[in-house]
């Protein structure tokens, strides 16, 4: 297996269309009731001066082929004033 891919947001829109995620979300949310996924509590870790903070979202899926996913974010409301997202993954 190669290195992470990781796209912006004009690479995702170019590559996904709204028809296709709608289909795999709506597959996803069917695997999730037939508790297809294991999925472990979120972590958040926030520094104690509280200016931003970092969670992270792993899921395993158990059916079919076995593959672990993390989603990782960083909330950083301050970015607003600097006219960027607030939130960074």
């Amino acid at each position: 297996m190669s290195g992470m891919l990781a796209l912006n947001e004009t690479a995702l829109r170019s590559v996904l269309d709204m028809a296709s995620c709608i289909e795999a979300m709506e597959r996803v949310f069917i695997e999730l009731a037939e508790d297809r996924y294991f999925t472990p509590l979120r972590n958040r870790a926030r520094p104690e001066d509280g200016r931003n903070w970092m969670t992270t979202m792993p899921v395993l899926r158990i059916s079919g082929p076995r593959c672990w996913a993390l989603k990782q974010m960083v909330v950083s409301p301050a970015n607003r004033a600097l006219g960027l997202d607030a939130l960074q993954g």
